[in-house]
């Protein structure tokens, strides 16, 4: 069972008022004991139905994050970002249904989510193009000196092996 997984095309709906939004754990959508309806700040008028998550839900969610976590640790660094690339394409081809659907949960103009979601999208896209990289200097049994470079500026880790010291 893989634990990481593109997702299919991304559906959004556009009458909101008609609409029940879901938690999504696991890779699955999960519905809640309750819900409540969102509202546009701006008119007052009523939107989708959202879910109002219990500790349970929030623990389930944890659980499945952590779960998730070592699979996606243990990818390259290109594989991380054709994952990430997915989902900027996806915010990118829908752009509109998130700035119709953002603009009347905050209450903003078009223009203002529009410019949100362009900044969002291209951060993500600038911040795709940065790798790290490590150089080990020493590794001996008794030390591991380390140099990573991190946006431009070096870290340096010194991991002295337990059984030494």
């Amino acid at each position: 069972m893989p634990i990481i997984q593109r997702s299919p095309t991304c559906h959004i709906f556009t009458d909101h008022a008609a609409q029940t939004f879901r938690n999504v754990i696991n890779n699955e959508l999960t519905s809640t004991e309750e819900t409540r309806r969102a509202v546009d700040p701006s008119t007052g008028l009523e939107l989708a139905e959202v879910p109002i998550s219990t500790q349970d839900d929030v623990d389930r969610a944890v659980a499945a994050a952590q779960a998730a976590f070592p699979a996606w640790r243990d990818l390259s660094q290109d594989e991380r970002a054709a994952y990430l690339t997915t989902l900027v394409d996806s915010f990118d081809a829908h752009q509109k249904e998130f700035a119709e659907l953002l603009g009347k949960e905050a209450g903003k103009p078009p223009q203002a989510v529009g410019l949100e979601l362009f900044l969002l999208s291209h951060q993500i896209r600038e911040t795709l193009k940065f790798r790290l990289t490590e150089e080990q200097i020493e590794n001996t049994d008794e030390v591991c000196f380390c140099q990573k470079l991190s946006r431009g500026h070096f870290r340096t880790s010194v991991y002295i092996h337990c059984s030494h010291i």
